[in-house]
């Protein structure tokens, strides 16, 4: 138990940052696909807030303390900060991209080991996180363009 507990805080510690950084590309896109990346990046960051609020009550729920400080936030997690400056659709997505397959793979890591453990609140909860990452890698896959396709005018 106290291996995931540490595992847990590691997570929570990678969605607090994920979310701060798709709050800094919510403040700053830029370019084109303005409107459109604002919305999804706000819709984005209320939903990593609600899975943080999931994550930290589950921990609660097994009499583990999860982490609270925003410096403690920043030297476990293993995502690291964005800088504030303009981020158009391609940083977007590519951002999104990384830190979304950390999260996946920190994902699958806690639900094989709760599972394991017959843990099943948390590997159940973990399943679902799970759908939710590869929903998000396939949007993203599909909003890509291959630029090696686009023919250039002569």
């Amino acid at each position: 138990m106290a291996n995931l507990n540490k595992e847990l805080n590691n997570y929570l510690a990678n969605l607090n940052v994920m979310s701060m950084n798709v709050r800094n590309m919510h403040w700053n896109v830029v370019g084109p696909y303005f409107t459109a990346l604002h919305l999804a990046t706000g819709k984005i960051y209320k939903a990593l807030s609600c899975q943080i609020d999931e994550v930290a009550e589950m921990m609660k729920m097994q009499k583990m303390e999860p982490l609270v400080r925003l410096s403690d936030f920043v030297d476990a997690a293993t995502i690291e900060e964005l800088e504030a400056r303009d981020y158009n659709e391609y940083d977007i997505m590519d951002n999104f991209a990384a830190g979304g397959q950390e999260l996946m793979k920190q994902a699958q890591e806690i639900r094989d080991q709760a599972n394991d453990d017959d843990n099943f609140l948390v590997a159940n909860k973990f399943e679902e996180y799970l759908c939710c990452y590869a929903k998000m890698e396939w949007m993203l896959r599909a909003m890509k363009i291959d630029e090696n396709n686009v023919e250039e005018d002569d």
